[in-house]
C-alpha cells in the first residue's frame, strides 16, 4: 500500500510561469547575483568560484577554515553552513555557492496540471531511505525555491516533520534515560550545552542562538561517532577542546555510548544489523566503516518510520504529496484543514511510537493556505532578491 510513495507531487499555483521565467533567465540571474556580491567582496570570476580569492578573503578576515585530508579548503555546503553560524559574514557566500552550484541548469519540470513529479527511488540507500533526484526534487534544491510551492485555490498544504528525529531515535533505541530527558525537554542541543555548563540554565534558543547552533553540530557529530580530530574541524575548536566535549558527552549519556559501541562490536562479529522492522545491513568486512555502522540504526529506523506513516496516511485518506526524509507535505481542502492536520500529526506520532517502542517524537507543523506560498526563513531573502532581479530584467530600458 506504500507504493503510492514511488512518485511525489507538489502543487504550485501558476507554477509554469515562475519556473519558466527562472529557467529562461537563469544565466542573467546568476550574473546579477555574482555582481551583487562583488559590491563587498566576491570569490567569483563570472560564475566560477575561485578558491585562491576565497583563501585571501579568509586570511584578511582572520577566519580559520576547516581543511580536507589533503590540506585543501573544505568547501562542502555543510561546512559553509557551520562556519556561517560562527562567522555571519560567510553566510552570503555559502548561500550563493549552493544556488549557483546546484542550479547550473534549472531542471524542475512542471506538468500541465501544475504539479511536478519525481521518482522517489525508495529503498535505494543502504539505510532504506529514499533517494530522489538532487535537481528535480524541490526539497533537495536551495531553500528559496520552496517558495514556488503554492496550494491550489480552495486547498491548503501542511509540512509536518519529526522534531530532532535522529536524537529521538538514538534515545529510544539506546534506552538512555538522560538522552530521553534531553529529547523530551524540547531542545536536546540546549540541554547538552546546559549540562556541561557552556550556557546558563535559563538560556533559550533566542538568547543563545550561536551557542545552540554550535552545540547542535557537536551533538549530531558525536551521535555518529566522529573522532576528536574530525569534530574539531567541524566545530572550529581545538582537538583538546573536542576531546573534552566527547568525554563530557560519554559521561552524560553512558547508556547511549554503550549501545553505540555494542552496535559496532556486533556488526564486526556478525556482519549484519537490522532495523526494528527487519531492514538488513550487510557489508563485507573490507567495506566496514565505523561511522556508517553507528549511523545505520538511526537513519534506517527513521526510514521505517516514514514508510509506516505513509501507509497509515493512506488508510486515513490523507493525501501525502511529498515524503521528505523526516517529514511530509500533505494537501487538503481548506474546509477540512484542521481535521486533516490533526489526523496526520497523530499518524506521525503513532509511527514513531511503533518503531521506537513507545517513545513519541515531537512533530512540528507549518501550514500554508491558499493564496499563500510555502515559506522557508532560510530562503526568504534570496527569493525576494531573485524576483527583484527578474523584475529589473523584464523592465524595458530606454
Amino acid at each position: 500500500s506504500a507504493m503510492h510513495t514511488y512518485y511525489m507531487l507538489w502543487a504550485v499555483e501558476l507554477s509554469a510561469y515562475p519556473c519558466n521565467i527562472l529557467k529562461d533567465k537563469w544565466s542573467d540571474i546568476r550574473e546579477s547575483l555574482v555582481l551583487e556580491l562583488k559590491k563587498s567582496f566576491s570569490p567569483y570570476d563570472k560564475s566560477a568560484f575561485k578558491i585562491k580569492r576565497f583563501e585571501k578573503y579568509l586570511e584578511s578576515q582572520n577566519i580559520p577554515w576547516p581543511e580536507t585530508k589533503t590540506g585543501r579548503l573544505d568547501l562542502r555546503e555543510e561546512t559553509f553552513l557551520q562556519m556561517g553560524e560562527i562567522y555571519p559574514q560567510i553566510k552570503p557566500y555559502g548561500r550563493l555557492k549552493k544556488s549557483l552550484s546546484s542550479l547550473n541548469k534549472l531542471r524542475l519540470v512542471v506538468d500541465p496540471d501544475g504539479r511536478s513529479r519525481c521518482n522517489l527511488k525508495p529503498f535505494m540507500t543502504t539505510t532504506c531511505r529514499n533517494a530522489p533526484s538532487s535537481n528535480r526534487f524541490i526539497f533537495n534544491l536551495p531553500k528559496w525555491l520552496r517558495y514556488l510551492i503554492k496550494p491550489r485555490q480552495g486547498f491548503g498544504l501542511a509540512y509536518l516533520d519529526w522534531k530532532y528525529q535522529e536524537m529521538g531515535v538514538a534515545a529510544a533505541l539506546s534506552q538512555d534515560s538522560n538522552l530521553k530527558r534531553a529529547y523530551l525537554s524540547g531542545d536536546p542541543y540546549l540541554a547538552f550545552a546546559k549540562k556541561v555548563g557552556a550556557i546558563p540554565q535559563d538560556a533559550t534558543k533566542e538568547s543563545h542562538a550561536s551557542d545552540r547552533n554550535q552545540f547542535k553540530e557537536v551533538v549530531l557529530a558525536i551521535l555518529y561517532g566522529l573522532s576528536a580530530s574530525n569534530l574539531s574541524k567541524r566545530i572550529n575548536k581545538s582537538v583538546s577542546e573536542s576531546m573534552e566535549l566527547l568525554r563530557q558527552h560519554r559521561i552524560t549519556y553512558p547508556d547511549f555510548w554503550k549501545w553505540s559501541d555494542n552496535i559496532v562490536k556486533y556488526f564486526n562479529s556478525k556482519s549484519i544489523l537490522w532495523t526494528t522492522y527487519g531492514w538488513p545491513l550487510r557489508l563485507d568486512k573490507d567495506g566496514f566503516n565505523e561511522l556508517s555502522i553507528r549511523n545505520f540504526p538511526v537513519q534506517a529506523n527513521g526510514g521505517e518510520m516514514l514508510r509506516i506513516a505513509c501507509i497509515m496516511a493512506m488508510d486515513n485518506k490523507i493525501k501525502v504529496i511529498a515524503p521528505v526524509h523526516d517529514g511530509f507535505l500533505i494537501e487538503f481542502p481548506l474546509e477540512h484543514s484542521e481535521e486533516h492536520i490533526d489526523i496526520f500529526r497523530e499518524v506521525m506520532i503513532e509511527a514513531s511510537r511503533r518503531v521506537l517502542s513507545g517513545l513519541e517524537l515531537h512533530v512540528d507543523i507549518l501550514q500554508i493556505f491558499y493564496p499563500d506560498r510555502f515559506k522557508d526563513p532560510g530562503g526568504h531573502s534570496l527569493w525576494l532578491k531573485i524576483w527583484d532581479i527578474v523584475s529589473e530584467l523584464e523592465t524595458p530600458h530606454c
